[in-house]
């Protein structure tokens, strides 16, 4: 079993005391703000830091971990998995540079493919992050990218646009899954600001969409609440059906986190998201989101569960459990949020069985994820069973084999 305490001695105290006092440092912190959020004396914190205390001990290491909030590059992040980062941030260095050396307005100086091949390889890189590749996917976009700009600007642009605009969305995808937000912002607005050259209302509301995925990512509920607005103001929007209901299910979800929004509006924006979702169903989305009426509970579970409302939770647990979605990430999405609602109950063999499953579905997604990373860490200081210890262990070594395979891909 690889615990984080067993990490923690296997690595030595220099590596976690140099983690420790960067994300301190990233957040703005002093040590004596890290103290008391963590509650740990300002001294504890400064021999950690400098590697003067080895952190082994569980429960000082699970306050620093709680109170420093860490994502996937946090304390339980191991050499090989900083370094994939590194290889996975070259190829998302390629995707901003793409995005840097075009516009809507001039074509690019570079040479482009034919629109044939660059359409081809937008619908590779669609099916691959359809399919969570998010790696595979974010090899292809840069050059697709680049030539679809290119073809804006004669004769095929009818064609081109709404290539452009999907290739855009499909960016925004992948970047969020990495964790890139500066650089999903980027591909976000640029599929907003494409969708002004094309005619279709469907094409407006994934823009919206995109930008609202991000937001929510990051945790800027109020700019997601305006980006619903704005889509409400445009009322033939609405007849746009899977991208709003996945719209109106982002702003149910930030409207609940941040309290922006009482009772009744949340669940106005729920009802509007089951019905379009039953709108869509009946049509095929030319941009392949799935939009369905059961992901309606699937969001009032993850409100409930980080609401901590155990009631509302356990009463909708039986529906999640019992369909889940043929969409991988959102499988995905609804494995982890099981995974954190059973770790809620202290049942650890389900959220377990649960982050296995959510690691099944997308397993990119899931090495990258900050409520994986988080229910992952918890799950090792908790478990005590062998084969529980076992299986986190196991878990462990295949974000390590991953880590490690994504190195040598992008080197």
């Amino acid at each position: 079993m690889t615990s984080l305490v067993e990490i923690g001695r296997a690595q030595g105290s220099t590596h976690l005391s140099d983690r420790v006092r960067y994300l301190r440092v990233s957040r703005g912190w002093s040590q004596r703000e890290l103290a008391s959020r963590a509650n740990l004396s300002a001294s504890t914190i400064s021999r950690i830091e400098s590697g003067a205390r080895p952190i082994t001990n569980v429960s000082v290491l699970t306050s620093v971990f709680l109170a420093l909030d860490c994502k996937q590059d946090g304390l339980v992040s191991t050499p090989s998995a900083l370094r994939a980062s590194r290889g996975i941030d070259r190829l998302t260095e390629a995707i901003r540079q793409a995005f840097m050396a075009t516009t809507l307005t001039e074509p690019p100086h570079q040479r482009s493919n034919s629109l044939p091949y660059a359409g081809h390889q937008a619908a590779l890189a669609h099916q691959q992050r359809k399919d969570c590749d998010y790696r595979a996917a974010a090899s292809m976009i840069p050059d697709a990218l680049l030539s679809l700009h290119a073809h804006l600007h004669g004769e095929e642009r009818v064609v081109a646009v709404p290539l452009l605009v999907r290739l855009c969305f499909d960016a925004t995808v992948v970047l969020n899954g990495l964790g890139e937000v500066a650089t999903a912002w980027t591909a976000a607005h640029r599929c907003r600001d494409a969708t002004a050259l094309a005619e279709g209302i469907g094409l407006t509301a994934v823009a919206h969409l995109a930008v609202a995925m991000v937001a929510l990512r990051e945790g800027a509920d109020c700019r997601v609440l305006e980006i619903t607005r704005a889509a409400q103001r445009r009322p033939r929007l609405s007849t746009a059906g899977a991208a709003m209901s996945l719209l109106h299910l982002a702003t149910a979800e930030a409207g609940a986190r941040s309290g922006l929004l009482s009772a009744a509006l949340v669940e106005h924006h729920l009802g509007s998201a089951s019905v379009l979702a039953g709108l869509a169903a009946s049509d095929a989305d030319p941009l392949g989101l799935s939009a369905h009426p059961r992901l309606t509970a699937q969001t009032r579970f993850r409100i409930a569960i980080h609401g901590n409302k155990a009631d509302a939770a356990k009463r909708m647990l039986l529906e999640c459990k019992d369909h889940l979605p043929s969409d991988r990430l959102q499988r995905a999405l609804l494995h982890l949020d099981l995974g954190i609602y059973h770790l809620q109950q202290g049942d650890y063999r389900e959220a377990l069985t649960d982050l296995v499953g959510a690691e099944k579905a997308a397993a990119q997604y899931v090495y990258r994820s900050p409520d994986a990373t988080r229910l992952l860490a918890q799950l090792a200081v908790v478990v005590r069973s062998d084969s529980l210890r076992r299986t986190v262990g196991d878990v462990w070594r295949r974000l390590e084999a991953y880590n490690s395979n994504a190195v040598r891909k992008c080197h």
